[in-house]
């Protein structure tokens, strides 16, 4: 793994505000290149973003990070964007990158650092990312182990396949269509989550917000058991002849497979098969 330093404390935008004070905003780039042996990462950061995205044809897997200071002066700003590190550590095929921040000094109003990821679908098997205050975006078809946290942040899944357990708060999650392999939880509060889930043969999947709906897009031949539960809102359940409409608890067993888990308060469940030819 190379490490390249491609732009340091550069300068975006300087403003006087009414009072004749100095606004100044700094950010620097740094890029973390990822050798072909490199299939687990972890990265950890806070008030950023952390995203995957495809590589594009003729480029190198890497991980750029994005660090921005805003503060009242250029010294402080610049100073602090100065002390902030990027820890990384390697251990054969694992590399760890983590935000070291400094403690926020006077005149110093908001920072982030974003963790942005560009690589193949295939070529990270785990990913393990950690933010507060921003949001995390997997815009690939991966197909490996997923451990996605993120506190006040969106969590946002592309197609793909694997083991997943994304936890956030007061914020939605949304993923494409995932052919889970192992059991697998998507966790938060005060947000929807909605998706497309495929189910194995066996596990435990786990869906549960507060005070927000969920939908689930499921194929009508899905067995296992399902438990579904609100208070404050209605459940509607549709796979194929096993249909439920305008409770709060339902409990149905379709078969040896999977045990499914949905619970919310304050509002609706849905699961259903909405091109099922049934409906």
């Amino acid at each position: 793994m190379k490490r390249k330093l491609v732009l340091v404390f550069c300068i975006i935008t300087l403003l006087f505000s009414i009072t004749g004070t100095v606004a100044a905003r700094f950010s620097s780039v740094e890029e973390f290149f990822l050798a072909t042996k490199i299939r687990s990462i972890k990265l950890t950061t806070y008030s950023g973003m952390i995203a995957w995205y495809p590589l594009e044809e003729g480029e190198r897997p890497r991980i750029i990070v994005e660090a921005e200071a805003n503060g009242s002066s250029q010294k402080v700003t610049r100073q602090f964007l100065k002390q902030l590190e990027i820890q990384s550590v390697r251990t054969g095929s694992h590399l760890e990158l983590s935000v070291i921040e400094p403690m926020l000094p006077p005149g110093i109003s908001s920072t982030a650092t974003n963790f942005i990821i560009y690589a193949g679908p295939r070529a990270i098997a785990e990913i393990i990312a950690r933010t507060d205050n921003g949001s995390i975006v997997m815009d690939v078809e991966f197909d490996g182990i997923m451990r996605l946290s993120a506190q006040n942040g969106p969590i946002t899944l592309q197609n793909g396949a694997g083991q997943i357990t994304a936890i956030t708060t007061n914020s939605e999650i949304e993923f494409g269509e995932i052919k889970f392999t192992d059991s697998s939880t998507f966790q938060t509060s005060n947000g929807k989550i909605k998706g497309k889930p495929r189910f194995p043969d066996d596990g435990l999947f786990v869906f549960q917000t507060t005070n927000a709906p969920i939908y689930l897009d499921v194929p009508e031949n899905t067995f296992g058991k399902f438990s579904l539960m609100t208070s404050g809102g209605f459940i509607e359940f549709d796979l194929g002849y096993d249909r439920r409409s305008g409770e709060t608890i339902v409990e149905v067993d379709r078969g040896n497979g999977p045990s499914i888990q949905v619970l919310t308060s304050n509002d609706d469940i849905t699961v259903e098969d909405p091109h099922a030819i049934l409906r």
